[in-house]
């Protein structure tokens, strides 16, 4: 849609030493308040934004790209840079002048390119600020390059910028930038995988969502922050505001779940509870939570339990009096009243019968008791257990 290609361009009014003459190449593009959607590039690179410019080029003087309050919905590209494309030779500036590139409250969502950048491209050279920006792949595809949403040979700032990774792209590179500098973002990686940065020679800085190995399991992050650090030009991740180390993100299966490549599920009738980065089991009283052998960490209870060990029932159903199941209120009538009420009726009337009866009942017990004693001298001509003698005398 904005292609600016000037590699074709032949110098000009260059003296002997080569260096070009003060008028040089100035460059201002603004996209704000757009929504492009369902473009699918025939051209290499940028299926919206495409700008290249040559080393035949005249330098570029003090340049501003700005994208703004803008989405890029199933945007696609054949090589680099799905939805945009920045490339800018090694000598672009001319005293001291920089292109300045702003993304601001902007979403990228279902960005696509055969090879670099999936939704954003740039070459060296120039500066990229983020702000309030979102990435999101919602398809069910994957990526064979490197950077799924940003590949970047320039310093990057990135502030209230969120890449958000589905179960498909697990173990693909999110991002991958020469620099990033001053930034605040967050990544939102998959139940039970962590995130993982590596740094190489180049410089460069990649980062991916990863599955623990087996045995070990990732806590299940809602989302991590991520900050640099300015000192070790790396990133620091937190949660909740703790600081979470890379390499214990992958932590040992706890007593009463079995672990399986970073996932965690709950052997039967066990209940847990996150509390940050750590996970608690407990066992549940019979038949409260689940009992089959694929038990969720997010839905651990049965019969239509909830709450601490699967404790209380849910809204709408209530106890019932022969087990330890959960009915539907529905369910619930008034037939059981009356064999309760007549069953309760028997036993007051036998009650009652028995405490009536009780002087007559003592009387004889008492006369038992000395006839006992009584006989007990000939306990062996009558030759009677011992056991029953010894229970009258008492």
């Amino acid at each position: 849609i904005v292609s600016i290609k000037t590699e074709d361009a032949h110098r000009s009014d260059t003296n002997t030493k080569g260096n070009y003459d003060s008028i040089g190449v100035f460059l201002n593009l603004e996209i704000k308040q757009c929504h492009f959607s369902d473009v699918h590039s025939l051209q290499n690179n940028g299926g919206v934004v495409s700008i290249k410019i040559g080393k035949t080029m005249q330098p570029v003087v003090s340049s501003h790209i700005l994208i703004q309050n803008t989405i890029f919905h199933n945007i696609t590209a054949l090589n680099h840079g799905g939805a945009v494309y920045m490339v800018f030779p090694y000598y672009h500036t001319k005293d001291n002048g920089k292109v300045t590139v702003i993304i601001h409250h902007t979403q990228f969502i279902d960005c696509q390119a055969g090879r670099k950048g999936g939704c954003l491209y740039f070459s060296q050279h120039l500066v990229v600020y983020f702000n309030n920006v979102l990435f999101i792949r919602q398809t069910r595809r994957k990526f064979d390059g490197k950077g799924m949403y940003i590949y970047s040979k320039s310093n990057m700032y990135l502030q209230g910028v969120t890449f958000i990774i589905n179960q498909e792209n697990i173990a693909e590179s999110i991002f991958w930038s020469s620099v990033i500098e001053k930034s605040d973002f967050s990544v939102k990686c998959p139940p039970w995988s962590f995130l993982s940065i590596s740094y190489s020679g180049t410089p460069s800085i990649e980062g991916a969502c990863m599955y623990c190995i087996r045995s070990l399991y990732a806590p299940f992050f809602k989302i991590l922050k991520l900050k640099s650090n300015h000192e070790s030009q790396q990133l620091i991740i937190y949660y909740q505001n703790q600081l979470i180390p890379q390499k214990s993100q992958c932590k040992t299966c706890p007593y009463g779940a079995e672990c399986t490549y970073g996932q965690l599920k709950l052997l039967p009738n066990h209940w847990a509870l996150q509390i940050k980065d750590n996970i608690e089991i407990h066992q549940c009283p019979a038949r409260y939570c689940c009992q089959g052998h694929n038990c969720s960490f997010n839905n651990p209870c049965t019969s239509h339990r909830v709450g601490t060990l699967c404790g209380i029932c849910e809204t709408g159903f209530s106890l019932s009096i022969l087990s330890n199941d959960c009915i539907n209120n529905k369910n619930c009538d008034d037939t059981w009243v009356w064999p309760a009420a007549m069953f309760l009726s028997i036993g007051f009337v036998s009650l009652c019968l028995i405490i009536n009866s009780a002087p007559n009942l003592w009387h004889y017990l008492k006369d038992a008791h000395h006839f006992a004693i009584d006989i007990n001298p000939l306990k062996l001509k009558l030759k009677l257990p011992s056991k029953i003698l010894d229970i009258l005398i008492f």
